[in-house]
């Protein structure tokens, strides 16, 4: 799926973190749990990421948005729940490979499913993958604890019903350069996070929904008490 042939990670003493925030909130706390409308509404999700422990001189990233289930690899797998999706092309400052050697439009991913996991075949996160040079320059390090904004993805709540919850992550299946999330370098390194960052969303009812149901709850008490 990636359109780059990099070699496998290196040990190193420096670490990544990949995560969430919401693009409305101006401290970008990294997202854990995130509240979004009923069926058919819209959300959109950041994705950063930041060094630890010491800086990294990258090129680019790699990016696994997992929003769904599957049990295969690559673009012919198939989403098994069906309660989120994709609403959208994603929002990003930095160069898309995949628009750079004209493989597929301008920030837009490739769709299909992880990885295999360290654990061998079975179920992975079905999602999109991005594949990013970072416009700070050809392995320009970024201080550590920097978080960096590399995209905003839109997904779209499609079966999620009030009260209800899924996992929407940022996969790193511990292995191989496709379906998965690390940094990269010239020298073709790459930087793993060590796991995947989950953020679980959980539908609430809009403010409308609410306020038609109060109105039905108040008449439906009016009527019993007039007849009494």
């Amino acid at each position: 799926m990636a359109a780059l042939a990099l070699a496998g990670p290196l040990a190193h003493a420096v670490g990544v973190e990949f995560f969430f925030t919401d693009p409305a909130d101006a401290t970008n706390t990294p997202l854990s749990y995130l509240q979004i409308g009923d069926v058919g509404t819209e959300f959109t999700l950041s994705v950063w990421f930041k060094t630890v422990g010491g800086s990294w001189d990258h090129l680019g990233a790699n990016l696994f948005v997992g929003f769904d289930r599957t049990t295969s690899a690559g673009p012919g797998a198939s989403p098994s729940d069906g309660l989120l999706g994709l609403a959208g092309s994603a929002t990003t400052s930095h160069a898309n490979v995949n628009s750079l050697y004209s493989l597929f439009p301008p920030n837009t991913g490739v769709l299909g499913g992880g990885t295999d996991p360290t654990s061998g075949p079975g179920e992975r996160p079905y999602g999109i993958e991005y594949l990013l040079v970072l416009n700070s320059g050809v392995d320009t390090p970024t201080p550590a604890d920097t978080p960096v904004r590399l995209l905003d993805v839109k997904l779209k709540n499609l079966g999620l019903l009030p009260g209800e919850s899924y996992s929407v992550v940022l996969y790193d299946a511990g292995r191989d350069i496709e379906g998965t999330t690390f940094l990269y370098n010239l020298n073709t390194d790459t930087l793993r996070p060590g796991g995947s960052a989950t953020l679980q969303v959980e539908a609430v009812p809009e403010p409308a929904t609410l306020a038609a149901l109060g109105v039905g709850l108040a008449f439906l008490a009016r009527r019993r008490r007039s007849g009494r």
